[in-house]
């Protein structure tokens, strides 16, 4: 929201807002908040959802301590990386809502499951994409093992690849870790019937050593990726398929070098445009473990054979 109380678009990297101009990605559905114009606060946030019942909900989220460079309309705080670093490192204080039409929640559906996700939480933002990748998911697993036993769902959220193996592939049992309490909540409430399914709160780094062995393992990083760290340990537990799934094909192919020098051999990967009228994709590769010895990480070695839809 700009200084005069008009809702806007961010610009890329930047602060300012564009205001009043239609945006090619999103539903009009979203975006047409002209007869809203006055009742936001300014510099606050808004968070969108249009639901799969087609409604529209939308949560104000207060300002943030540091709005001055959004009233000039310039660059976030401070200039530079070093400048960004500093902000990184002082905590953020929590910052209230308010429900402006809607619900503090919305309902999505993949396959024969719902779940019901705050407004100001993490979704996909394409539509069709939560189902095309849980497809993706199932289908990946499927083609290079014939037994799904325990499963892992690393950074798993609500549960969307939970519920393909659980659904799809009946694994046994499916053990999600993720570190938002919302997210969990979430998933609590769409597996309350499924006994196979327990959710774990916490980093990923500090829980999987505390896991049951997996067959499967599913890992969906933020777009920092899942680093050398995580990957070496889930390399360490040995499961048979891993399901890597980027968000940013550069950490993606970061990864995939990670999981290589660990003993892993990625077999596939997908690409799909999952938005539109940008530089990015969504990037989901199968792994399955080398019968060869990990690569150390000095060996000139090059890209292992893959596929790309």
């Amino acid at each position: 929201v700009d200084a005069h109380g008009r809702a806007g678009l961010h610009r890329r990297g930047e602060a300012g807002l564009v205001v009043g101009r239609p945006c090619a990605q999103t539903d009009p559905r979203l975006t047409d908040l002209t007869a809203l114009d006055g009742r936001f606060t300014p510099h606050a946030d808004l968070a969108l959802v249009l639901d799969d019942d087609g409604a529209r909900h939308l949560t104000e989220i207060a300002p943030a301590d540091d709005t001055t460079t959004r009233a000039r309309g310039g660059r976030r705080a401070g200039g530079g990386r070093r400048a960004a670093q500093q902000r990184r490192r002082r905590p953020e204080r929590p910052r209230t809502t308010r429900v402006i039409e809607g619900h503090t929640a919305a309902r999505h559906r993949v396959g024969e499951r719902t779940w019901d996700i705050p407004v100001t939480g993490f979704w996909q933002g394409h539509r069709a994409a939560a189902g095309v990748y849980a497809r993706t998911v199932a289908d990946l697993v499927a083609r290079h093992t014939d037994s799904v036993g325990t499963c892992w769902d690393l950074y798993g959220g609500a549960g969307i690849f939970a519920a393909t193996l659980t659904d799809t592939l009946h694994a046994q049992a499916v053990h999600i870790v993720d570190s938002d309490a919302g997210a969990l909540a979430a998933a609590e409430a769409t597996f309350a019937d499924d006994d196979g399914v327990e959710v774990h709160r916490g980093e990923v780094a500090a829980t999987i050593g505390g896991l049951p062995d997996a067959g499967v393992v599913v890992l969906d990083p933020p777009r920092t990726g899942a680093g050398a760290r995580v990957i070496g340990q889930l390399a360490a537990a040995g499961p048979d398929v891993v399901v890597h799934v980027g968000c940013d094909v550069a950490r993606f192919a970061r990864d995939l070098g990670f999981f290589a020098e660990n003993g892993y051999q990625t077999r596939e990967i997908r690409g799909f445009d999952a938005f539109p009228l940008t530089h990015h994709i969504e990037a989901i590769a199968v792994l399955v473990r080398s019968n060869s010895r990990p690569l150390p990480r000095s060996a000139d070695r090059g890209a292992p054979p893959a596929t790309v839809d």
